[in-house]
């Protein structure tokens, strides 16, 4: 049973900040509860924008980006969510407090070995440095201090090439997971969309549309017409970040599907780290028992793998080339009754040469496996030797 502990972190009023020894972190340290969770201030920025629905008049409004890692056993299935603007403490030693500012990056349910980059607002009454108190459950209570004016270096959420260890149990592409009596889900497609919407604020390096299909074996609840599933709640990417649902261009979405039935719908997520997707998909059977599982969605091949799809299309232009090249030794030595004969299905191999040529040119050769990419120039050599052993004139 997948258990979410909502682990809200106090940051101090600090009235009187004396009564606890906390130790003291700055700018990147990570602050780590063993067998819980780490977290660190990556940066603050100040903004001048003030909510007109706020009753309070700060003297200074801040954006503070922060991130979490889960550290609790796989086994246990606890989720984090952790806030950081209920303790804040500014350079009078006044309170501070959570502002409605805007901001792309909300805290997340987290899964056990995943990373949140999440932002919060904070208004101060007194501009300055400032102190975040942080008042765990258990183990050492901890205080930020945070200088707004003072350099800031480029933190990063994760260290670079971090790559993300797939979950226990994960579901391939096209696997069915099954929840005896209640349904059947499998994730069936995974494609990636240069489509952005202006108006999020949110500014994803990647932007992927799921397909998946769910099957109602039995599911029935007095509050739907039948089993509702959605797969974008919890996204976590290739570098073990999580990621989110995006408010992308889907023509599908998901229904409610009565016993015996079965429905097809789309999601749309976005991620910071390109490559491959993992989503944890929790949801209350009919029995109100909570239900879990992960899909592992493979956007980057294995370094043995070729995919189907860049295999089809070196094999087309392959091909292509040969068309190409043996018509042309053809055409180049035909007399003048048999080249006009022969022009209109020159023109039509020749402009199926561009096109397959243009999307060849197309491919993104850092992107491909080790197989991949030495199938890529074996073709590209034997299109060469093609192409120069026909005469030209």
């Amino acid at each position: 049973r997948a258990a979410a502990l909502l682990l809200v972190l106090a940051l101090a009023l600090c009235a009187a900040p004396e009564a606890f020894a906390a130790d003291e972190y700055g700018l990147g340290e990570a602050w780590t509860v063993d067998g819980v969770m780490s977290l660190r201030i990556l940066k603050v920025t100040e903004t001048k924008e003030r909510s007109p629905y706020s009753t309070r008049g700060p003297a200074a409004v801040y954006i503070v980006d922060y991130a979490y890692t889960n550290l609790a056993p796989p086994e246990e299935m606890t989720d984090l969510f952790v806030t950081i603007d209920d303790r804040i403490v500014d350079s009078a030693g006044a309170a501070g407090y959570s502002y409605p500012g805007d901001y792309a990056l909300h805290p997340l349910n987290t899964p056990s070995g995943a990373t949140c980059h999440a932002q919060t607002c904070i208004g101060v009454d007194h501009a300055g440095p400032f102190e975040i108190h942080v008042l765990p459950d258990e183990g050492q209570p901890a205080v930020f201090r945070i200088d707004p004016a003072a350099p800031q270096p480029e933190i990063a959420v994760v260290p670079e090439g971090t790559k993300a260890e797939p979950f226990e149990g994960a579901f391939p592409l096209g696997e069915a997971w099954v929840v005896d009596g209640q349904w059947s889900l499998t994730v069936t497609g995974i494609t990636e969309t240069e489509e952005r919407d202006p108006k999020s604020l949110r500014d994803p390096a990647a932007v992927y549309v799921v397909d998946y299909t769910y099957t109602n074996l039995g599911f029935t609840s007095p509050y739907s017409k039948g089993v509702y599933l959605t797969v974008d709640d919890c996204v976590v990417d290739s570098a073990g970040v999580m990621g989110c649902s995006y408010p992308g261009i889907v023509t599908t979405h998901p229904p409610e599907v009565p016993v015996g039935s079965r429905g097809t719908a789309q999601a749309c997520v976005g991620v910071d780290h390109p490559g491959n997707v993992q989503l944890v998909v929790t949801a209350k059977d009919g029995n109100g028992v909570v239900q879990r599982a992960v899909f592992l969605l493979e956007t980057v091949p294995g370094e043995g793998e070729i995919r189907p799809e860049i295999k089809d299309l070196l094999d087309g232009f392959e091909a292509c080339v040969e068309e190409y090249a043996a018509f042309k030794k053809r055409f180049v030595r035909a007399d003048t009754m048999e080249m006009e004969e022969l022009a209109e299905q020159y023109e039509i191999i020749a402009q199926k040469f561009v096109g397959y040529a243009k999307k060849v040119a197309e491919i993104d050769t850092k992107e491909l496996s080790p197989a991949e990419l030495e199938y890529y120039k074996e073709v590209g050599r034997r299109c060469n030797e093609k192409m120069n052993d026909t005469p030209l004139e």
